[in-house]
């Protein structure tokens, strides 16, 4: 974890103890893998979780041991996985420039994951004093600096990058004795810009950044490092994740949406945010990061663009659009995302915002909080500081939910690899975490060691969510509906079945964000019969229940809602109905409801003929019109419903190869 919540003048001074951390891998990629292959080669999880505890003495073997049995428990059909640690980085391993690399730490570590049938994820943090010295851009903030190397030094990395990767890939040339799970994916600094005290550009230029030096360093760095662990390991099955950021909450209400950086977004970023700062400088420099990740010139970078979504399934939408536009060639990595509700923080030189937000605050963005019975974000958290019943189990069920949204959207809008955070709450004994970290305090899929790692509704949910999307080959956006705030996600599993992840923000919903009261869509499956399988979000709940939903010519009809359900697809029989891709083609149907006659706006990607074709909640086509040779460029369509009874309708446009969808709800008689 290395986004620690904490005064300015002690940010950088526990930087340290966020590669205490570790990372597990879980859910299967549907890769076939030979049963005779080589412990070498790539392994096939996409689902993984931050491990927050330290090695022995602070926490036994036992309870590690207890821990990682919640871990498998989640992991269920895998039967395998991975887990990462590396200590505080390059300056605990070779503290002087003399000294040999230290391998102990990380080779415990290794052995004790090993025998747990995990495997291990390893940080890269270039941040010994003794590397630095004759680098003029690295900034002398508080703690240990993370810099690149000087000329004179960058040697050193390339061979303790080496050294690394030749003891933990696991080819049999001097490996670590008895490896049996190697070292796949290696990571570089994250959250390089946008630093967690609020000052924005200020802080960066004053060293309270996770990233003390400048872009092309980091960029340089990333080419000799990608070149080091492939001279390693020239077989390829060693990773490098390249840096990369996290906005915090500015893109967590969907602002000009989908523009990344419009009107409101350029605003924020140029004081219109909590603190009155300016985050412009950091802003261009993530764009300048991952134009440079993605430029093959004079070598490969990387082999992933990491990043921190921390901040709401929302942020993590838009923040994958940027990624998208400025590294398009390269996946999604998340070794790091916090799915749960954050708190508040009075600290002791500064009062954190709520949320831990900067731009524009908890409550503007969750649709679901405050509510009648927690006031306040202060209110939460002292809740859950005393054990109030009430208030744990509600924040507990909003836990369980997002995480659904937020691992779904990742892995929906481009992520291949994603690790939730935290597994297990802080320990009031981890010294370097516990003080700073009250508003991640209870994140956690279980509770802290000295309640035995008890498990939370959310560790059931996510059993489900592995159980269901293991061995899935891709996922795609389902565009049944216009308002970006209702989602549902396909995921396509061998032998044609899939499973289908739905829901839908579209109204506040504060006291009962269990029911559904956001938009009915009509949903296109291949089943005649499917399950809908409902999350966990109760105390003493350890299963999910399940409830079947009937087809009626190759759709379905639901209510959506603040809870995701998730909708098994066993894929019996091909529907009539176009799949459609989101972005295809955009439609605007106004009015909205409508009496009579609705006008349809879209905008023609080239002339050919065009055909509109509507459908019941049954699922039969009601209605259909050609429009013949319709010419390039913005059109208008109007359609007249007044011989329709009322309901919903979904309107389907197609013309060549694009088309789009939009729900049109029919009401009232005209008179």
């Amino acid at each position: 974890m290395n986004h620690l919540i904490m005064p300015v003048i002690l940010e950088h001074y526990l930087l340290s103890a966020r590669h205490c951390i570790t990372c597990l891998f879980l859910i299967s990629s549907g890769l076939v893998i030979n049963a005779t292959r080589s412990i070498a080669q790539l392994p096939d999880w996409r689902l993984g979780f931050e491990y927050n505890e330290l090695p022995p003495p602070f926490t036994t073997e036992t309870s590690h041991d207890t821990l990682l049995s919640r871990l498998a428990f989640v992991l269920n059909a895998q039967q395998t996985g991975s887990i990462n640690v590396n200590g505080n980085g390059w300056v605990a391993m070779q503290p002087n420039e003399s000294s040999p690399i230290n391998f102990n730490e990380a080779d415990g570590w290794i052995k004790r994951f090993q025998d747990a049938n995990f495997e291990m994820l390893f940080y890269l943090t270039p941040n010994t004093a003794w590397s630095q010295v004759d680098n003029e851009a690295c900034i002398n903030g508080p703690g240990d600096d993370e810099c690149a190397p000087d000329s004179a030094h960058l040697q050193h990395w390339i061979d303790y990058v080496k050294a690394v990767v030749e003891r933990y890939d696991g080819d049999g040339v001097g490996d670590m004795p008895a490896l049996m799970k190697p070292v796949h994916f290696y990571v570089m600094p994250q959250e390089v810009s946008f630093s967690g005290g609020g000052g924005g550009d200020a802080d960066e230029a004053n060293g309270v950044s996770f990233w003390d030096d400048n872009m092309q360093h980091l960029i340089e760095l990333h080419q000799l490092t990608y070149q080091a662990i492939h001279d390693a390991d020239p077989s390829g099955n060693s990773k490098l994740v390249g840096s990369g950021g996290w906005f915090f909450d500015l893109y967590s209400d969907f602002p000009d949406y989908p523009d990344i950086e419009g009107s409101t977004v350029q605003a924020r970023l140029n004081g219109q945010n909590l603190f009155g700062s300016i985050y412009q400088k950091a802003f261009d420099s993530l764009k300048v990061l991952l134009l440079g990740l993605s430029d093959t010139t004079g070598g490969i970078k990387c082999d992933y663009i990491g990043w921190h979504p921390h901040s709401g399934w929302k942020a993590t939408d838009q923040s994958f659009k940027f990624i998208k536009i400025y590294a398009p060639s390269l996946p999604i990595f998340v070794d790091d995302m916090w799915s749960a509700m954050l708190t508040s923080w009075n600290g002791l030189f500064f009062t954190l915002k709520d949320g831990y937000c900067q731009f524009i605050g908890g409550d503007s963005i969750e649709g679901d909080f405050p509510n009648a019975s927690i006031a306040s974000y202060q209110e939460l958290f002292n809740g859950l500081e005393s054990g109030d019943t009430g208030i744990t189990n509600w924040y507990n069920a909003k836990t369980s939910r997002e995480a659904v949204k937020c691992i779904t959207t990742a892995f929906g809008e481009g992520a291949e690899r994603i690790h939730f955070s935290l597994a297990n709450d802080i320990n009031p004994d981890n010294i370097l975490l516990y003080f700073a970290s009250q508003p991640y305090r209870y994140t956690g899929m279980v509770e802290r060691k000295d309640n035995g790692f008890a498990p939370k509704p959310v560790m059931y949910t996510l059993r489900l969510l592995a159980d269901k999307l293991q061995h899935f080959t891709s996922v795609e956006e389902l565009s049944v509906s216009n308002n970006p705030k209702t989602r549902i996600y396909k995921f396509l599993l061998p032998d044609d079945k899939a499973c289908l992840i739905a829901w839908s923000e579209a109204g506040w919903n504060t006291e009962t964000p269990e029911i559904a009261n956001g938009e009915t869509v009509l949903i296109p499956v291949n089943d005649d019969t499917l399950n809908v399988w409902h999350l966990v979000t109760l105390p003493g709940n350890t299963s999910p229940t399940v409830s079947p939903i009937v087809a009626s010519n190759g759709f379905i009809s639901m209510q959506l809602g603040f809870e995701p359900v998730l909708i098994e697809d066993l894929g019996t029989a091909p529907t009539g109905l176009t799949m459609l891709q989101k972005n295809k083609l955009e439609l605007q149907a106004f009015p909205n409801p409508v009496t009579d006659v609705v006008t349809i706006q879209y905008d023609h990607p080239k002339g050919m003929n065009v055909s509109l074709q509507l459908y019941n909640l049954f699922g039969r086509k009601v209605a259909e019109r050609m429009l013949p040779d319709v010419l390039k460029g913005e059109q208008m369509t109007r359609l007249d419903l007044s011989m329709l009874p009322d309901g919903i309708y979904l309107l389907q446009v197609i013309t060549g190869s694009s088309a789009g969808s939009i729900i049109i709800e029919k009401k009232g008689i005209h008179r």
